[in-house]
């Protein structure tokens, strides 16, 4: 007799990854750090902002990460991420002149290569994290993956093709239990990854990574900083759009 076994618990995996339909987004506050994020058909992105102006000029400087809990391997390119400063006018928005009362403006996101450039010439990158009171150092920071393997064939229906034969129904309970309790042990572990990534302050700048399922990615981003009511950083992961919008006020620092 051969035992589908991922088809067991199928719906333990689906429910406990948390596979969504549609966009949801949640906050949470994790000592004194307002993190955003959301989450759409598997993948799930958290940006917080750390501070507005530091040793490197005047950026927003972004905590960003990536978990991928679809059954899709995903790209994310740093490349692909845009900013836009937002300026409301009070009084053409009084008036209900909507499309004039906002005045939007591309920001620059800076790249690794930048990045790297102005650490080798200013040196400040150690002393920056020293003087910072409240840095916590991150255990799982930059990409990482479950030693634990699951196939499937889209992103619904799981592979029949890892069979076990059993010759009794002591067998078969024995090898289902075991199975399960493997499943619901790399889940809980990639639920605490996505907690540890979204909650540290990476001492990296985030690199374009493709993800395959279950593994995650996180790093420092940097937006040119301007005035105005508030921006949006819009991260993309393969053709899903996550825009997040913040304001000055929201930095941690």
């Amino acid at each position: 007799m051969k035992i589908q076994l991922l088809l067991n618990f199928c719906f333990l995996s689906i429910s406990f990854v948390g596979l969504s339909q549609s966009l949801t987004t949640h906050q949470e506050f994790i000592e004194g750090r307002l993190i955003k994020t959301m989450n759409q058909e598997g993948i799930t992105v958290s940006t917080s902002l750390r501070s507005t102006r530091n040793q490197f000029g005047k950026f927003y400087f972004f905590d960003v990460s990536i978990s991928n809990g679809s059954n899709n391997t995903v790209t994310f390119k740093v490349g692909d991420c845009k900013a836009t400063n937002v300026v409301i006018n009070e009084r053409l928005l009084k008036k209900g002149k909507l499309d004039k009362a906002y005045t939007r403006k591309g920001l620059p996101i800076m790249k690794n290569k930048e990045f790297q450039k102005i650490i080798n010439r200013k040196q400040a990158w150690q002393s920056f994290f020293q003087n910072t009171t409240s840095w916590m150092r991150a255990k799982d920071a930059g990409k990482v993956t479950s030693s634990t393997e699951t196939n499937f064939t889209d992103t619904n229906v799981f592979s029949n093709k890892s069979t076990i034969k059993s010759t009794t129904q002591e067998n078969y309970g024995l090898i289902t239990y075991i199975a399960q309790e493997n499943e619901e042990k790399k889940l809980q572990e990639f639920r605490k990854q996505q907690y540890n990534i979204r909650s540290a302050w990476n001492k990296e700048y985030i690199k374009s990574n493709t993800l395959s399922p279950l593994e995650s990615c996180s790093g420092i981003l940097l937006v040119s900083f301007e005035e105005g009511n508030y921006f949006e950083l819009l991260i993309k992961v393969d053709s899903f759009d996550f825009n997040f919008q913040w304001s000055s006020e929201d930095s941690e620092f």
